[in-house]
């Protein structure tokens, strides 16, 4: 397929739309001719990852966005995608229109001086487990439901965007820096995001920080260190993260498969704890998210 002719094809699926919010899956494997560049982005928009890629805003740092990660764009925003992950781009979307966007923003107390040209002066957000949740059941109630309650659908919508507005607070607080020169900083960040990456693609096997040092080609006090004063959280904590979700993901496309099978899966040794886990992130366990 030509990209001319790829462009033709929309990677969007809409789910809902109205005058407040539009929302819907993007979907684009590593083999489509636009994985790399599927061109600027229209309106503005939360985004939350299902698998994990390496997006590079113009003008920005390159970012590890995985299901940890919310990515926000500005209209006409240029982008790059690098794939991390086998199958390529999945993400859940939301497209907000800029009023909502800069009310979102001054109420957070997040208003910058380029507000009204790009209100999102941040490229990401934290995702904690109760915006993942929350944009999930969002995401399979429109999915398995034509009939949709537009104000309840609304003001999940808005409850995300205040979320995504908070979590750049929390990504700013997370990348305190400890190192003394520029050059320092600039190597604790190509570490941390190297981790990231790493465990974006291998959360679910039995690593163990010696083994990452090793392939990362550093020790493990040093790792250790510079991650979790980068992140805020222990590479256990990030790496735990993305295995609950792995498996969330894998209950709500996969309603048939056995939940002691998805926990050995997304690489918990025993069903008791991958149910503890599960409540303790999430509020339910998984067999009571299922239903």
């Amino acid at each position: 397929m030509s990209i001319e002719s790829a462009r033709n094809v929309s990677l969007n699926q809409t789910l809902f739309s109205s005058e407040l919010v539009e929302i819907g899956l993007f979907d684009c494997p590593r083999s489509h001719p636009l994985f790399h560049d599927s061109g600027p982005i229209s309106h503005y928009l939360v985004v939350f990852p299902r698998h994990a890629v390496r997006i590079r805003h113009e003008g920005h740092r390159e970012v590890v966005a995985n299901s940890r990660v919310i990515t926000l764009y500005n209209h006409a925003q240029e982008y790059r995608r690098e794939g991390l992950s086998p199958y390529g781009d999945q993400s859940f979307w939301l497209r907000f229109r800029k009023p909502e966007v800069v009310e979102a923003l001054h109420a957070a107390g997040r208003a910058h001086s380029g507000l009204e040209k790009t209100p999102f002066a941040w490229t990401h957000a934290c995702c904690d487990a109760e915006t993942y949740l929350l944009q999930r059941q969002l995401s399979r109630s429109l999915m398995i439901s034509s009939d949709n309650d537009f104000l309840l659908i609304a003001e999940a919508s808005m409850k995300l965007l205040r979320r995504a507005v908070d979590g750049t607070r929390e990504q700013e607080v997370k990348r305190r820096q400890f190192a003394a020169s520029p050059g320092a900083r600039a190597r604790h960040r190509r570490l941390v995001r190297r981790c990231e990456e790493l465990l974006s693609t291998r959360a679910e096997q039995a690593l163990t920080l010696e083994s990452i040092a090793d392939e990362l080609a550093t020790t493990p006090f040093h790792l250790s260190r510079v991650f979790s004063c980068q992140t805020g959280q222990s590479i256990h904590q990030y790496a735990l993260q993305l295995r609950l979700r792995m498996a969330m993901d894998r209950i709500i496309d996969h309603p048939r498969q056995r939940l002691t099978d998805i926990g050995l899966d997304a690489g918990f040794a025993t069903p008791s704890h991958f149910s503890q886990a599960f409540r303790k992130n999430f509020g339910v366990t998984p067999r009571q998210f299922r239903a």
